[in-house]
Parts: C-alpha cells; structure tokens; sequence
C-alpha cells in the first residue's frame, strides 16, 4: 500500500509545479515508497513541460478504501 506521506509530498511537488524534483525521484524511491502508479506522473508531467501546458485544477483524495490515493489534474 502507498504510503500517505510520501503522496502528499509528490503532491506537493506537482502542485509547484517542480519538474526538477520529479526528475530527481530514483526508481529506488518509488519501489520503497510503494508508489509505482507515480510512474505515469513522470510521463505525463514530462508532457505537460514540454508542452507548456499549465495546470487549472487538481486534487488529491486520501482514501484506505482502494489500494492507493488518487491524484486528479487538468491541464491545458
């Protein structure tokens, strides 16, 4: 299972949005932390950089009922 704490701080990253960051996660970091999902934020934020796309909404919705938090965003 994800660890809460370690969503929040890559949350946290997306909403400042801080590519730098993101491009600094090691697999190391995402195996221990159990957040594999996280993988298709690198791809996407990637996309969104390249892009120039900016970010008009996001969430974040804790929950121990699924296997993991889920991360909402729309960019445009």
């Amino acid at each position: 299972m994800m660890s809460s704490r370690a969503d929040r701080k890559m949350y946290d990253v997306l909403l400042k949005d801080d590519f730098e960051t993101m491009r600094n996660y090691t697999s190391d970091e995402v195996v221990e932390a159990g957040q594999h999902e996280i993988l298709n934020w690198f791809c996407m934020l990637g996309a969104v950089q390249e892009l120039g796309l900016s970010r008009e909404w996001s969430d974040l919705v804790v929950t121990d009922v699924f296997n993991s938090n889920k991360a909402f965003a729309v960019y445009q």
